[in-house]
């Protein structure tokens, strides 16, 4: 096509984004201007169309800018992925698929984005999900703005694609010098080109308006053996002369006046202009797309390793040998495990050894390695993040509700979960490992309360194809065993997410609990038999699916009592208090929990501290009792 078709192409689709912008009443205009040249030649040179965009071996564009969105949706209209007509009566209206950032329902969009600095990190998780499935001719794009270059998460990332060899990645950064809030030069100058030359890519310079310097620089991005940062300088507002280079306009709306003069300049330009095909591809009918590729099977899952009771073994072994029993079992490509440094103190360090590709060293980036993990898993492979539970899920928190908001199927093992990290001091006491996965709309939690079932967990993690976080404690587990000595999660236990678990039954008052505190309940049970009182102990090992049935049966005993360690203002017991309330289900409620930061201590004084030992307890079941009557026997 010559340039001058391009032209007039460019134009048109300005005009739509004008008035696209002005029917919705918002949207980013500055920014849409400067990168739509870059957005359109791409399109024509990438590996992707609607009859392909849901093919593995396709080529990936993710637009990191998400604030672009009115440019990016013009664009897929011209490319035939959605329909212009229903763009224009959606957008930033109704319900549906096209909204102000773009949302990886609508096709051809591959990533959810508007908290900049991500996209680099999910294009490198692409790029390396795509060699891991063996696509060594699919290629990955990525669009940046220069603003979202002051992201320490880019640095991360750029480092790590170094280090990982992907040359089937490029960035494209908009160069057009503004902000939301004035100049990059001065809200914060960046050394852009400087910053990736000394991360060992390949920068290129070029003319972002030129179509021929765009397709020659992506041509030439496609052949480099390195990663390649094309750095696109281009105009913000381009072709509407009273907003160009003006930073004002980065979200600032045109106003009617404004909007009649813009639309009519465009005009203007383009009279005389060959006329170019539009739409480029008619509408392919398509309405929704998948918004991660198929996950592949995984052996092994159904199996399981037994442990005995009166053994002992903590969450992050059990995990760990579970996982490297799934790499023995699978083939390279399968499965891929992530990490930040921690791999030798949490056992999965010999994984590579095991199957050489299955676990991706990351080092200390938590930001990147999230985002990462996000995009290999939606390339389709089971991914595994492992870390302490403050870095796998208190650092990233917005990185995973990234990934949570993408619906990619990806797997959180979170260690070090609670007060008992003990002498590493508040810091490392993970004690809101509930409330944060409970914001996750998408994601499944699971708490195991034992070897066993921490054991069956992770296996059902990895065969389903929904994303979940396993939340574990520091402290080795006592395999849990009924009042006859049996395991209770043996090898006739089948995990199913949603149900709990009776470890005992009792008609007095019931504890319901999880994980490590299952073993202080049983003890505070063994003091209470002593006083005749009744205590069951109800182990809840999915608080974002409440088993109601079991949870009605506790009410039944007349008393519940909520004991967790975790922040006593966001955990199990102010979900269950809502339930209890919510149902219309009449007992006494008290809540035991986390009511402060921390101390350098062992996990038992950990305990003492936060007043949740066994004994204090049976001291509370014991208040509760007496203040409704006991007078010293069995209710």
């Amino acid at each position: 096509m010559k340039q001058q078709n391009w032209k007039w192409l460019s134009l048109t689709l300005k005009k739509d984004i004008v008035s696209l912008i002005d029917r919705a009443g918002a949207g980013h205009i500055g920014g849409s201007m400067s990168c739509l040249d870059l957005l359109l030649v791409l399109y024509d040179i990438a590996d992707i169309s609607p009859e392909n965009m849901e093919s593995a071996d396709r080529d990936r564009i993710i637009v990191s800018m998400g604030h672009i969105s009115p440019a990016y949706y013009c664009v897929l209209a011209a490319y035939g992925f959605i329909s212009r007509e229903q763009l224009f009566e959606d957008y930033r209206q109704n319900p549906g698929v096209f909204e102000g950032h773009p949302s990886n329902l609508a096709p051809g969009v591959e990533w959810c984005n508007g908290c900049l600095g991500q996209g680099l990190s999910q294009g490198c998780g692409e790029a390396i999900g795509l060699s891991m499935n063996g696509y060594n001719d699919a290629h990955v794009y990525v669009l940046m703005g220069d603003g979202e270059q002051s992201k320490g998460q880019i640095q991360e990332a750029i480092e790590l694609a170094s280090k990982e060899g992907l040359s089937n990645l490029t960035v494209i950064v908009d160069m057009n010098g503004q902000q939301s809030s004035g100049s990059t030069r001065e809200v914060l100058p960046v050394p852009i080109a400087e910053r990736y030359r000394a991360g060992g890519w390949q920068v290129l310079t070029i003319d972002g308006h030129d179509y021929e310097q765009i397709r020659q620089a992506l041509i030439k991005a496609k052949e480099s053996s390195v990663p390649t940062c094309i750095l696109a300088k281009t105009v913000m507002g381009k072709d509407i002369p009273e907003i160009e280079n003006d930073w004002h306009y980065h979200g600032k709306r045109l106003s009617k006046s404004q909007v009649e003069k813009a639309l009519a300049h465009l005009n203007d330009l383009r009279a005389g202009l060959p006329e170019g095909e539009f739409p480029i591809r008619p509408w392919a009918g398509r309405t929704g797309k998948r918004p991660a590729d198929p996950a592949k099977h995984l052996c092994g899952c159904e199996s399981r390793r037994i442990y005995a009771a009166g053994e002992k073994a903590d969450g992050r072994a059990v995990c760990a040998d579970t996982l490297a029993q799934l790499a023995e079992e699978n083939t390279a490509g399968s499965m891929c495990v992530l990490d930040c440094d921690l791999a030798g103190g949490l056992g999965i360090d010999r994984l590579n050894s095991i199957r050489p590709g299955t676990m991706l060293e990351c080092g200390i980036q938590e930001h990147n390695a999230l985002s990462v993990a996000g995009g290999i898993a939606a390339c389709g492979i089971k991914t595994f993040y492992m870390g302490f539970g403050v870095f796998a899920l208190a650092e990233p928190f917005n990185q995973l509700r990234v990934i949570d908001q993408n619906h990619i199927p990806l797997k959180v093992i979170a260690t070090h979960c609670g007060t008992d990290v003990g002498q590493d001091g508040k810091s490392h006491q993970m004690i809101d490992y509930i409330a944060l996965s409970n914001a996750l709309l998408d994601s499944d939690l699971i708490l195991p309360a034992d070897p066993n079932q921490a054991d069956a967990a992770l296996r059902y993690l990895a065969k389903t194809d929904r994303p979940g976080i396993l939340a574990l404690p520091r402290s080795p587990l006592p395999v849990l065993t009924d009042e006859s000595g049996t395991a209770c999660f043996g090898e006739q236990y089948v995990f199913s997410y949603g149900t709990a678990d009776w470890i005992r039954r009792g008609q007095d008052a019931a504890v319901i609990t999880y994980g490590v505190m299952v073993q202080e309940a049983l003890k505070a049970r063994e003091i209470l038999v002593k006083e005749g009182i009744s205590c069951g102990i109800l182990n809840i090992t999915s608080p974002k699916h409440l088993d109601a049935e079991k949870i009605r049966e506790a009410a039944a005993t007349g008393r519940i009592i909520v004991f967790e360690d975790h922040n006593i203002q966001s955990g199990l017991g102010t979900i269950l208090g809502t339930f209890l309330a919510e149902q219309g289900i009449s007992c006494s409620f008290h809540r035991m929990g986390v009511t402060r930061y921390g101390i350098s201590a062992p996990p038992e004084k950990q305990l003492v501290y936060q007043c949740l030992t066994a004994s204090d307890l049976a001291d509370m079941i014991l208040k509760q009792l007496k203040n409704n009557g006991w007078k010293g026997q069995k209710v």
